[in-house]
């Protein structure tokens, strides 16, 4: 592999000084593919947001610049308009300076992290490590089979994006081809989850179709779309690895939800659990729950609330600690009744806990916390890791299409494709000739990892140096 090229940059004069021109020179020999993939560095000198857009004969791609430090975006341009033009033009609609653009041959090399001075032996001998980790993990599936839901939880975080997820049609697929395609690919384990997964009325009748070695899991609203009588006559009841209800207060009544449990439960299901976000609205509900999942012999099971960016209802450590306390009454309530459901590893990490929100005033950042630095901690920061997903973990969209991990499906829809090389579509699991990755990819945001997929992957994560790389803000 070539070791990733940095291009000269020539700025051009503008009539408004409040905007930037220029243009990117490529040399067209470096790389005769069909594309050249190139990543830009930049920093507004602004404190708003703007648009750029490049050119380069009929290429034409246009995005959004984001203000808060070094930031970058990623462009895949045809060769031939390359060979053409020899350059690339820009624009911006605010002040912008560009700190250093990347050509790379391999699309999965971002920045050149793979090919440059950073990948010497030790690096290589990481990859190859992370690699024969992955091998030891089952390949793992996550399919969202809907984005719509019949609720509107005000603490989703689909539902602060919701043009994205929400008001996109899902594609009716019959069960039949699902199964077809899932154990074609022949996952050990597939999780089903949305949106609100029972939306596809077919659900059971695909979960009867899949084949018996794969464990299978869902979660549900148990709302309306979930029709006790329909799952029943389809579904064995001892099928599901586990099926888990999420009780939401500010949707349902607590007498409605776990009358409706109650009516499962006495169907014969086995491996059910109930989950309450700790949402502040949900808390005089905590008490009620406990009660009516021992009384049902079911595990009760709380999850931190962590605000979604821009939501007006943020936390203070007033209701950190008591978001805290009620996890620990949830956890000695099962081991009390010999439950096999405890508490996750995944909820001693950062990013549940920590209250210092970033310069966007969005989601908050890690930052140490006693707690998780007395425990074993895989997060990174922002240290690259080899990680095995997409290899050995996919996630598949309603439509087939698959990504690596739920962060991939959130950063493709939100920055195009503009996104990081590893969060792009990966192929789809419709087309007969897809396969996972191949080796591992390369990831600086394990900060952002969903719990599912840290929980997965995270035994087999390795750095790619053990030095701080200084990379930029994605996007």
């Amino acid at each position: 592999m070539k070791e990733s090229q940095n291009l000269i940059v020539r700025y051009l004069e503008s009539a408004d000084p409040d905007e930037s021109a220029g243009e990117i020179v490529v040399d067209h020999n470096l790389w005769p593919g069909r594309f050249a993939y190139i990543d830009a560095v930049y920093r507004l000198r602004s404190d708003s947001p703007g648009r750029i857009s490049f050119r380069c004969g009929q290429f034409l791609h246009t995005d959004r610049v984001l203000p808060g430090g070094r930031r970058c975006l990623s462009l895949r341009v045809p060769a031939p308009e390359i060979t053409v033009h020899g350059a690339i033009t820009f624009h911006t609609s605010v002040p912008l300076d560009l700190e250093r653009t990347v050509l790379r041959e391999d699309y999965y090399d971002f920045f050149g992290l793979r090919s440059g001075r950073w990948y010497d032996q030790p690096a290589r001998d990481r990859d190859q490590a992370a690699a024969a980790g992955g091998d030891s993990l089952a390949l793992c599936v996550t399919l969202y089979m809907v984005w719509q839901c019949d609720y509107r939880c005000p603490y989703c975080w689909q539902e602060v994006p919701s043009g994205l997820y929400r008001n996109r049609v899902s594609r009716a697929l019959p069960p039949e081809a699902w199964a077809e395609a899932l154990n074609r690919l022949g996952p050990a384990e597939i999780h089903v989850s949305g949106g609100e997964p029972a939306l596809y009325k077919r659900l059971p009748r695909l979960i009867s179709l899949m084949d018996r070695s794969v464990r299978l899991s869902s979660h549900t609203n148990f709302g309306p779309s979930f029709d006790t009588e329909m799952w029943t006559a389809e579904v064995d009841p001892g099928r599901m690895d586990e099926l888990s209800l999420s009780f939401h207060p500010t949707q349902v009544r607590m007498e409605e939800f776990f009358g409706k449990l109650s009516e499962l439960v006495g169907l014969g299901w086995k491996n059910l659990s109930v989950a309450m976000p700790l949402f502040p609205a949900n808390l005089p509900y905590c008490e009620g729950m406990l009660r009516r999942c021992a009384d049902l012999n079911v595990p009760a099971r709380f999850q931190p609330y962590v605000p979604p960016t821009g939501h007006p209802v943020r936390r203070d450590r007033r209701l950190v600690s008591e978001m805290k306390r009620w996890i620990r009454r949830a956890d000695r309530l099962s081991r009390e009744m010999a439950w096999n459901r405890t508490v996750p590893d995944f909820y001693e990490r950062d990013q549940y806990w920590e209250l210092r929100e970033n310069r966007a005033g969005g989601a908050a950042q890690p930052s140490p916390s006693r707690a998780v630095t007395a425990r074993k901690s895989r997060t990174m920061g922002r240290n690259p890791v080899f990680c095995n997903a997409g290899r050995r973990r996919l996630v598949v969209e309603d439509t087939g299409d698959v990504y690596t991990c739920s962060s991939a499906v959130n950063r493709s829809k939100l920055f195009g494709s503009s996104a990081l090389p590893h969060y792009a579509r990966v192929g789809n699991i419709f087309d007969r000739e897809f396969q996972p990755l191949t080796r591992p990819v390369l990831c600086w945001e394990s900060f952002r990892c969903g719990a599912d997929d840290f929980q997965h992957l995270d035994s087999a994560w390795l750095p790619l140096s053990h030095a701080d790389l200084d990379l930029p803000l994605p996007e």
